[in-house]
């Protein structure tokens, strides 16, 4: 809920959204399922969805929710994200 505040907030929505799980040791259904609304009002405004550093078992809960590729894409880190978009 707080991450789509920020995004209402700033109104226009960008063109590459990167959500870092590093410090998030689980995520239930309810989170999972928020997050998938999240992710849907972003593929609308045509914005690419990633998902860094996702433990195990906050992936599955995600993936169960349908946030799989091409919806978001999983990289291990924020840094891996840039350097793929700047071609390294």
């Amino acid at each position: 809920a707080a991450v789509r505040g920020v995004l209402d907030r700033i109104g226009e929505h960008p063109k590459t959204f990167i959500l870092d799980f590093a410090d998030v040791p689980l995520v239930d259904s309810t989170a999972a399922k928020s997050l998938e609304g999240f992710v849907h009002q972003l593929e609308g405004a045509g914005t690419k969805v990633y998902f860094t550093a996702a433990r195990p078992n906050v992936r599955r809960a995600l993936l169960s929710a349908g946030l799989r590729s091409p919806r978001v894409h999983y990289a291990p880190s924020i840094q891996d994200v840039v350097d793929a978009a700047q071609g390294s």
